[in-house]
């Protein structure tokens, strides 16, 4: 009798939880359709010593340095946004995915592992993973850009 109660409780809290999240996930989305769906820029570097994740939209950069840390964030200054929509321009996101690496040193840990993240309203699109430092040439102005930025406003 005890069991079926517990388990009663336990399923309600993990119903609870998982609706938490669902709304979440739909209040970030409803912001991104009020901005207009502007982009979100996600740049992730880690390997055993480095954790670096940078995301950035119209209004704000979150800079993370270290797993299950708290991410800085500041303003998004308006020219910093216009030089990175001015980068995504030519880009055919869609296809990032299929951009081939010029190296492959973070397979036997020669390099971190970067990804790029390029959300466009509910579309995400990621880049093929690539050495830090080293991206596909296809976006390595904007991931230039994105590390540039970052590193200025600490």
């Amino acid at each position: 009798m005890h069991f079926i109660k517990l388990t009663s409780l336990i399923l309600m809290l993990f119903t609870l939880q998982s609706c938490k999240c669902q709304q979440k996930t739909s209040n970030l989305n409803d912001e991104s359709t009020q901005t207009g769906g502007d982009y979100i820029v996600e740049y992730t570097a880690l390997s055993r010593g480095i954790y670096n994740q940078i995301i950035i939209n119209k209004k704000t950069i979150s800079s993370l340095q270290q797993r299950g840390g708290t991410p800085s964030l500041h303003p998004c200054e308006e020219k910093n946004w216009n030089t990175i929509t001015k980068m995504l321009g030519p880009i055919e996101v869609e296809n990032i995915s299929t951009l081939e690496a010029p190296s492959k040193a973070f397979q036997y840990d020669g390099a971190a592992i970067a990804h790029l993240k390029i959300t466009k309203g509910d579309k995400t699109y990621e880049s093929a993973p690539f050495d830090h430092g080293n991206p596909p040439k296809e976006i390595a102005e904007l991931v230039k850009v994105i590390l540039s930025i970052s590193e200025n406003i600490e």
